[in-house]
């Protein structure tokens, strides 16, 4: 069940007791947090591994104290947020709207950085939500959880391979200058010389500044990483985690022409499943 499903439910009278307790709970939250997929995911990582009494450390992102020690009971918490992406979003935290907490801390640091402001074998749970897709090395950062990670400690992350998107990728991964209108379908994957001069000989009036300035964007700015959710599964069969879970939402991309995919899976041999919206995947530390 996803989240709008969640939130679109009237008839709860038909619903199991326990499950009808939880969509009260996402529903309460979801409307006096304006938070969506992040309840959900936090909810499901706490129905599948439990959260009651552990210790728990989020990784870019930001949980309301109501829901970790009054509804989920957590024993402590920190949330952590990279500040090159904070200084990119231009200051802005997430961790702002929900304060402080005696069972609380708030820490700037990347993820490939946590091992230096943190000890081992000190958290219980690792959580993340729509963070691992902007972790610039997230090979390092992967280590350096499971460095603060207990022994049989377990991170629940969900996030999105948003440059395998091949129409626009998310976040603004291709960008629209209006001097150089309309880039071609999967711009971001084919920015090779060659293929850039085919791409200016179509519109020879755009603008070689605007040109320069949207494949800096595409190719350096901090917001994302350029993982292909090929290197993802890579990654994580490499890491030094036990692989619980591993679950793929597909359904990207879906309505575009088999044709215009083949052209861009000719040109990057590196791309193979463009289609998935999201993973969901839970690690063990061993």
């Amino acid at each position: 069940m996803l989240p709008g499903s969640f939130r679109a439910v009237d008839d709860l009278g038909r619903l199991p007791g326990e499950l009808k307790e939880i969509v009260l709970i996402y529903q309460f939250l979801y409307r006096k947090f304006e938070m969506s997929y992040q309840i959900y995911q936090i909810l499901r990582f706490a129905i599948k591994y439990g959260l009651h009494g552990y210790s728990m450390i989020e990784i870019g992102g930001s949980m309301p104290n109501m829901l970790l020690f009054d509804i989920l009971n957590v024993k402590s918490y920190v949330s952590t947020e990279s500040p090159d992406y904070v200084q990119e979003v231009q200051g802005w935290s997430c961790s702002d709207p929900h304060g402080t907490h005696p069972k609380r801390r708030n820490l700037g640091v990347n993820a490939e950085d946590l091992c230096k402001y943190l000890p081992t074998n000190a958290y219980d749970r690792a959580f993340s939500v729509a963070c691992f897709e902007h972790i610039l090395d997230l090979e390092t950062a992967l280590k350096s959880i499971h460095y603060v990670l207990e022994r049989s400690g377990i991170l629940y992350s969900m996030y999105a391979p948003i440059f395998s998107n091949v129409h626009e990728g998310h976040h603004g991964c291709v960008p629209t200058v209006t001097s150089n209108g309309q880039y071609p379908l999967g711009f971001h994957l084919l920015n090779s010389d060659e293929q850039l001069a085919s791409i200016l000989s179509v519109n020879p009036s755009a603008k070689l500044s605007d040109v320069s300035a949207d494949l800096d964007f595409v190719n350096y700015s901090r917001k994302l990483n350029r993982l292909l959710f090929e290197d993802y599964v890579k990654l994580v069969r490499l890491s030094e985690f036990h692989v619980l879970s591993f679950e793929s939402i597909d359904n990207w991309n879906d309505g575009i022409e088999k044709s215009n995919l083949k052209y861009i899976y000719t040109h990057n041999n590196r791309l193979r499943n463009s289609h998935s919206l999201g993973i969901a995947m839970a690690l063990a530390k061993n």
